[in-house]
């Protein structure tokens, strides 16, 4: 995606409370300025506290500093950091599809981000491209991980750290800036709050913060119908009057606006116990794609002589909103023996979305072409909720003996529609005598597809170590899941059942089609680490990774289908895909 250049203004503010003493800042500086030059980041990426450098995995991790040092604001930028990791940016609408070692399979989910790798929100898996505001650090683990976090991948886990409740000392920090991106007419800006506050001192704190992101785009749609079935989306490109009269210019249609927010409470009554509650809010208000079309049309289309640079040949305008949230609560025990982590999320994603398909429909041979006025678009809603449960044990204490121990419950249920829309094709195919409509269809639908699906998954998992010496550790995994998948799914051809079917021009018959699939089974690993020096450290790891199957959303086409029968389905092996499953070396 093109990037901020040219102007970049700052402007940004703390306040701080006065219960902050002015020494302890001094300190507090000295601290973060010692442990910067060490270079040393605490995680807990092994399911235990411990530096970077010490934990025998594909691992990178940064904290809050150098995120800011080096102006990194979400995962696009992480990536540049990590080897191994591409992140495909495609703008704000379309998300960024995330690459991990070269493994690219997509996800059906309508909240996926590629599918490869899992992203966590502290202790529970949502898949969001976040805003990274308030963050303490991310963590990125390249390679399977299934026997240290609940959610099953193929490639690797992706965790956002935010900082927790300070329990001690009151703060606000006010920020923002602005900048100027080359081919953007309007300037973008970001800005916000981070407020912590203590409500009862030691024990009780409330921790929240704003972020509204404004990315003014780039990107023209410079020929979009005027008037959807009347205006021509092809009109002579030699006639600058023809192609103004039927076309319009829609600038830097890929802007985007994101507000990102969060709300947390934690309670730690003793040095034993503590609990977190936190709410966090992210909502995406897209204008168009970040796509292009310079020097990428068939010489054959009158448009490849004119498009510019940074233009689109879309006809129709492409927003898309999303809204992730996510409810969750966070129990930490120390049982002396082990430390007992409970996490219970509540996340839901929704998605409101049109995209032109002018194109696409027009290739089909259903006689589109014939209509000159012929434009199409595509309406898609999508909602997904899901319940997520982790509890999980991980040993403590001085034994050469380590261990984890957990368990995992995933509830997922999602609801998606597709509305396909042709203006005008109804009046023009009964005016047309070779079309021979009967009736009109005055919403124009075409299209209609609908699908819904539950996914339950539920797995064990847990490594066991051992201190061969004190050089040499040796760890053993294992990850036994299972899963259930019911899909449901229902299309229909209103516009043609309406024009030639006889159907009422406002009817709409669907019949939903149910498939399930289900399977369970095993993954294991095994990792070696060896102590060289006290600088020098060397491991060897071989672990299995792992996503679950599911339904492509079609139906059935039965024994046979009559070639001169529309109909949207799918042959029987094409109703389902199987699980995927990797083996990692490294």
């Amino acid at each position: 995606m093109f990037k901020p250049s040219l102007l970049t203004l700052a402007i940004s503010s703390a306040v701080s409370s006065v219960f902050l003493l002015p020494n302890a800042a001094l300190a507090q500086e000295e601290v973060v300025a010692k442990n910067k030059s060490l270079e040393v980041i605490e995680v807990t990426a092994t399911r235990r506290s411990g530096s970077v450098q010490n934990a025998p995995l594909n691992i990178t991790a940064l904290d809050a500093d150098i995120m800011k040092d080096q102006n990194i604001n979400e995962l696009a930028d992480v990536a540049r950091w990590v080897p191994g990791l591409t992140i495909t940016d495609q703008g704000g609408r379309s998300g960024s599809p995330i690459i991990v070692r070269g493994l690219n399979t997509n996800s059906s989910g309508p909240s996926s981000d590629g599918g490869t790798v899992s992203t966590y929100i502290n202790e529970i898996p949502v898949s969001v491209d976040m805003r990274l505001v308030d963050i303490e650090r991310v963590e990125v683990l390249i390679g399977p991980q299934g026997t240290l976090y609940g959610a099953g991948t193929l490639g690797g886990a992706i965790r956002y750290m935010l900082k927790q409740p300070e329990l001690d000392f009151t703060s606000l920090e006010v920020y923002g800036d602005m900048f100027q991106t080359k081919e953007s007419d309007s300037l973008g800006g970001e800005g916000g709050f981070i407020f912590n506050l203590p409500i009862i001192e030691d024990k009780l704190a409330v921790r929240a913060s704003l972020n509204v992101y404004e990315d003014p785009g780039f990107i023209d749609y410079g020929y979009v119908v005027r008037e959807p079935g009347v205006s021509l989306p092809d009109p002579d490109w030699s006639d600058s009057s023809a192609v103004n009269n039927n076309l319009k210019n829609v600038k830097d249609a890929n802007g985007e606006t994101t507000t990102t927010g969060r709300i947390s409470v934690r309670f730690k009554p003793n040095e034993s116990f503590e609990g977190t509650l936190n709410y966090f809010y992210q909502n995406q208000d897209s204008e168009g794609r970040s796509i292009v079309h310079y020097n990428s049309l068939n010489a054959n289309n009158g448009l490849s002589d004119v498009i510019g640079k940074y233009e689109s040949a879309y006809r129709f305008e492409e927003p898309r909103e999303k809204k992730d949230q996510l409810l969750s609560l966070e129990l930490k025990a120390d049982l002396g023996f082990a430390e007992l982590v409970s996490a219970t999320g509540i996340s839901s994603f929704d998605a409101d979305g049109q995209r032109d398909q002018t194109d696409l429909l027009i290739r089909l041979d259903y006689g589109y072409e014939e209509f000159p006025s012929f434009s199409t678009f595509t309406r898609e809603i999508d909602e997904e909720d899901t319940f997520t449960q982790e509890i999980r044990l991980v040993s403590q204490g001085d034994s050469d003996f380590n261990w984890i121990v957990g368990g995992f419950y995933n509830k997922t249920e999602t609801d998606a529609s597709s509305r396909e829309f042709t203006p005008g094709f109804d009046q023009f195919a009964v005016d047309n005598e070779d079309f021979g409509g009967a009736q009109l269809r005055p919403d124009s639908l075409e299209y209609l597809e609908l699908t819904k699906s539950t996914v339950t998954e539920s797995a064990l998992f847990g490594e066991v170590g051992y201190q061969v010496t004190d050089k040499l550790d040796v760890t053993i995994g294992a990850r036994f899941y299972k899963y259930d998948v019911e899909s449901q799914s229902a299309f229909d051809f209103p516009l043609a059942n309406t024009l030639y079917g006889g159907a009422d021009p406002d009817a709409i018959t669907v019949e939903y089609e149910k498939d399930e699939a289900d399977d369970n089974g095993n993954l294991f690993k095994f990792n070696a680490k060896y102590q060289f020096t006290d600088s020098v450290m060397g491991y060897v790891t071989i672990s299995e990774g792992f996503r679950i199957g599911g339904s492509n959303g079609l139906v059935s086409c039965g024994e046979s289908i009559s070639e001169d029968q529309q109909k949207g389905c799918g042959q029987p092996d094409e109703l389902l895909f199987d699980a995927d499953t990797t083996t990692n070396y490294e």
